[in-house]
């Protein structure tokens, strides 16, 4: 639910005014999953958190996690990072994760400079 609003908000108020990109990115950094939904469109002067972003603080902080966003002329940065306990997810769905071997995860990708 988090993702799709964050998406959402992307292409609605993001590309208002014409095309762009939107990317997004799920990384597991350590004990914290991240993801992030960036987008290549310029920023109103004044950007308000609006209910949609809210949501998505209210969300977060139920999971435990941060949401940080970023705004900038070459785009914007929505991040949302919440804890991942891999022993607790299999406690709850023992067969979610059956057959999945744990990703190796080497490096955090490369954030882009706003």
């Amino acid at each position: 639910m988090i993702m799709h609003e964050l998406i959402n908000n992307a292409a609605r108020h993001a590309f208002a005014r014409g095309k762009g990109s939107i990317r997004v990115e799920l990384a597991r950094a350590g004990a914290f999953v991240e993801c992030r939904v960036l987008d290549d469109a310029s920023a109103t002067a004044n950007v308000q958190l609006g209910r949609g972003l809210k949501i998505i603080n209210a969300l977060t902080k139920g999971l435990g996690g941060r949401f940080e966003q970023s705004f900038g002329s070459r785009g914007s940065i929505f991040v949302v990072a919440f804890p991942y306990n891999r022993a607790a997810h299999q406690q709850e769905h023992p067969t979610a994760m059956s057959g999945i071997t744990e990703p190796r995860l080497d490096k955090r990708p490369e954030a882009i400079g706003l």
